[in-house]
C-alpha cells in the first residue's frame, strides 16, 4: 500500500492545499462530505481519499472506493486514476485487476499521463489483456511525450528488444537518454551500459562512468557498483578511483565496530571482511594512480600518513579490551 499510499497524499495536498493541511479540524471532512452528497465530484474525490488515507476520518476501504467510483463515474480523471491504482494495489491481492484495467483505460483515455503508462504496462504482461506490444508501445508513446520518464525508458528498451515496433539501437539509445536526464536510475544504469558496449552510439567510457556518477545517491545499489566495477576493470581511472573511495570509506566506517567486538571469534571473522574491503580499495587506488588521477594519488598519500596514527589507535583499543577482559 505504501505507493498508494503516498499517491493519495500527494494527491490529497494538491487538491486541498497544503498549507497547515495537518492542522485542520474533521470539520473539514464534514464540509468535504456535505458537498460530496450533494454531487461535487472533487469532494467525492476528496472524500475517498480522506478516507483511504485515514485523513479527518477512519480509514474505510469500502467507503473509499464508493467514494472515488462516485467521483470517477462523474468523470474526475485524478478519481479515476487513483481508482485504477487502487484496484491493482497489495489490497486486493490481484482480484480487482481487471476493475483496475477499466478505469486505468478510461483516465489514460482522458489523457492522464500516469494512467496511459500503466496501461502499456498492462500490455506488456497477460495478467488482465493478452500481451500486446504494438498497443504497449502506443500507450508508453503517449506517456512519454507528456514527460513521463519510465515510459521513455520502457520506449528504449522496446526498440533495443524489437519489441512491439522495429529493432532500431539509435532510436533506443536516443530514448533511454531522454530517460537518464529525467534522473530515471535505472536508464542511467542501461545508458551507462550502452556508451560502455558502445550500443546506438560510439562507445565512450568517460561518458559511461559520468552518466553512472550523476546518479541520486540515494537511489545507488549494488547494480551502480557492478557497473562501475565494469568500467574500472576495462581501465577507466575514474571508476578505478570510484571503487577506492566506496571500499575504503566502508572500511573506516565499519573499523570501530569490528574491533571492539566483545566475542573473539566474531571479532576476528569482521576484522578479516575489513581487511579484505581495504586491500580492494588500496588496489583500486593504485591501478588509477598509476594513470596519474589525482584524487587517487591524494587518497594513497592520505592513507599512508594515517597509517601510523591508525596502528597507534588499534593498539589503544586492543589493550583496553585485553585489560577489561583480565578484570
Amino acid at each position: 500500500m505504501n505507493k498508494l499510499k503516498r499517491t493519495l497524499v500527494i494527491a490529497s495536498f494538491a487538491v486541498l492545499g497544503s498549507s497547515n493541511i495537518w492542522a485542520e479540524s474533521s470539520s473539514l471532512f464534514e464540509s468535504r462530505m456535505k458537498l460530496a452528497e450533494q454531487g461535487d465530484t472533487t469532494a467525492q474525490y476528496n472524500v475517498g481519499n480522506m478516507y483511504a488515507q485515514g485523513m479527518f476520518v477512519k480509514p474505510d476501504l469500502n467507503q473509499a472506493i464508493k467514494w472515488l467510483e462516485k467521483s470517477a463515474q462523474n468523470g474526475h480523471i485524478e478519481a479515476q486514476y487513483t481508482l485504477a491504482t487502487l484496484y491493482k494495489s497489495d489490497a486486493f491481492q490481484g482480484s480487482k485487476l481487471k476493475d483496475s484495467f477499466i478505469w486505468m483505460q478510461t483516465a489514460a483515455n482522458n489523457n492522464h499521463k500516469s494512467a496511459q503508462h500503466y496501461l502499456g504496462h498492462f500490455y506488456e504482461t497477460d495478467k488482465v489483456v493478452p500481451i500486446n506490444n504494438q498497443l504497449a508501445f502506443q500507450w508508453f508513446s503517449k506517456a512519454a511525450n507528456q514527460g513521463d520518464s519510465e515510459s521513455k525508458r520502457h520506449i528504449g528498451m522496446m526498440y533495443y528488444d524489437g519489441r512491439g515496433v522495429d529493432k532500431d539501437h539509435k532510436k533506443a539509445f536516443e530514448w533511454v537518454k531522454k530517460s537518464a536526464s529525467d534522473h530515471n536510475y535505472k536508464a542511467q544504469l542501461t545508458l551507462a551500459s550502452m556508451y560502455q558496449q558502445g550500443i546506438g552510439t560510439n562507445s565512450n567510457i568517460q561518458l559511461a562512468f559520468d552518466t553512472l556518477n550523476q546518479t541520486d545517491e540515494r537511489n545507488r545499489d549494488d547494480k551502480l557498483l557492478e557497473a562501475m566495477s565494469a568500467l574500472a576493470k576495462i581501465g577507466s581511472a575514474d571508476a578505478q578511483n570510484f571503487i577506492g573511495d566506496f571500499a575504503w570509506n566502508t572500511y573506516k566506517s565499519n573499523f570501530k565496530s569490528a574491533i571492539t567486538e566483545d566475542d573473539n571469534e566474531l571479532r576476528q571473522i569482521k576484522m578479516d571482511s575489513l581487511q579484505g574491503i581495504k586491500n580492494s580499495a588500496l588496489y583500486w587506488y593504485e591501478e588509477a594512480a598509476q594513470q596519474k588521477h589525482p584524487k587517487a594519488i591524494a587518497s594513497l598519500s592520505k592513507i599512508n600518513a594515517e597509517k601510523a596514527k591508525l596502528s597507534a589507535e588499534v593498539d589503544a583499543i586492543v589493550q583496553g579490551l585485553e585489560n577489561s577482559e583480565s578484570k
